[in-house]
């Protein structure tokens, strides 16, 4: 492991525990705080990354003049050539290991050369690299009403393995993940998740600014990965609230998870492809031969009617991408709560969000006449929803914790409907 690595990863930690009881230190004695206290990610109250949940992929138009962006020819390694997820080859990827992680690559200075395009079209679209194709989940991230485009590159002859695990899938060496956030007609910044070697942590987060002062119309410049981008005010970059988050902070949120990729699983990703919801499904990877095992169609459908279907979902890609059996920080002696769903439950009392929330008291909770995790039938006294209400005023209890400011209204409707159809604490 590289010193960068090390140095990386310490900080992470660090900064978790140090969010676990200065974010939220209403345990006694100064010990992490319990899952109830808002406490940080693998903490237990309703919580999750911030992204977005628009829901729908739209690309914007007049985004730049036409150009050719730098040669491809100095793209990282496993930069995309041609198959990508089309290509399902015929070796199954192998699981991926805890062998001790060789060097990670230095990642590229322009976006241009990780291979996620080639040129800027005379609309503002980009022109895709090969392979590279887009994706959209059915239930997606909050990133305070930003618009989003996402793609994924998978190397040629290589599958995703979804044999060891359904719910938490293990991607190939070379596989690629690009986020952009569009917001008030303009593209500000791409993220990349990037699986570069074998090994579970083998993975870099880096994130590429659409800066206007940067004289790069065609193209965008790595961060300060220590710092992350903010506008002279302190406030967001290209004059909007939009803001790019350090390395450190990707890293928080990404290694609460397994895989270290949000929003592209058997659940996020069972749906037909739609104007809505375009690119690649769980029909396309099938009909590839991109799976090492393809899925029960059948056990991907969140349990209930459409109200606790919408509200599951949300949960499940806004929460449960902190709050699930991945190990973290967390009370020991203090139920979890899971709110990630698991593939192949039938019925809503077998998800662990109604087994592990609904009815289920809050422990070591301070605001008052908040006593339950979930309460049925009440969501103005349920502690999910009253986190999902707070940021600047109260940011000790707000959830998501990181990059965003702004409540999901929209998003607190939908659990909100869904908490007030179940039936109330005995």
């Amino acid at each position: 492991m590289s010193a960068h690595d090390f140095l990386s990863r310490y900080a992470t930690r660090f900064r978790t525990a140090a969010m676990a009881s200065l974010v939220a230190g209403c345990s006694s004695g100064g010990s992490t705080p319990s899952p109830d206290e808002g406490g940080p990610p693998n903490s237990q109250e309703a919580g999750g990354q911030a992204d977005s949940a628009e829901g729908v992929s739209s690309r914007d138009s007049g985004k730049g003049d036409v150009g050719t962006v730098a040669d491809s020819s100095t793209s990282a390694t496993d930069s995309p050539t041609e198959a990508g997820i089309e290509d399902g080859g015929t070796p199954d990827s192998p699981a991926e290991s805890d062998a001790p992680n060789t060097t990670a690559p230095t990642p590229p200075m322009m976006l241009s050369e990780t291979g996620l395009f080639t040129s800027v079209e005379s609309n503002g679209t980009l022109k895709l690299a090969d392979g590279v194709q887009e994706y959209t989940p059915m239930y997606a991230l909050w990133a305070d009403g930003a618009q989003k485009l996402r793609w994924i590159y998978l190397p040629p002859g290589s599958k995703i393995d979804t044999t060891t695990s359904m719910d938490h899938w293990s991607f190939p060496a070379g596989t690629k993940f690009w986020k952009e956030f569009d917001l008030n007609g303009q593209r500000l910044e791409t993220r990349l998740v990037w699986k570069w070697g074998p090994g579970i942590d083998d993975v870099l987060y880096v994130s590429y600014w659409w800066n206007p002062e940067a004289g790069i119309p065609n193209d965008a410049e790595i961060w300060d990965s220590a710092l992350g981008e903010q506008g002279p005010d302190g406030t967001g970059i290209n004059g909007t609230s939009h803001d790019i988050p350090a390395e450190g902070d990707c890293e928080t949120c990404h290694t609460s998870i397994k895989e270290h990729v949000l929003g592209f699983g058997a659940i996020e990703l069972n749906h037909a492809a739609t104007a809505a919801l375009p690119g690649v499904n769980i029909q396309t990877l099938i009909a590839a031969g991109s799976l090492t095992t393809n899925p029960v169609l059948a056990d991907l459908v969140i349990p209930g009617d459409a109200t606790a279907q919408a509200a599951l979902g949300y949960l499940h890609a806004n929460c449960g991408n902190c709050h699930n059996d991945t190990p973290g920080p967390g009370a020991a002696d203090v139920p979890p709560m899971y709110l990630r769903l698991l593939v192949g439950t039938k019925t809503i009392e077998d998800t662990d969000t109604y087994k592990t929330a609904v009815n289920q008291p809050t422990t070591d909770f301070m605001p008052t006449g908040i006593t339950y995790r979930i309460a049925g039938g009440n969501a103005k006294e349920s502690c999910v929803t009253y986190t999902m209400e707070q940021r600047a005023n109260n940011p000790r209890y707000q959830m998501p914790q990181l990059a965003t400011d702004i409540v999901d209204d929209a998003g607190l409707a939908t659990v909100s409907a869904w908490i007030a159809t179940l039936p109330k604490a005995p």
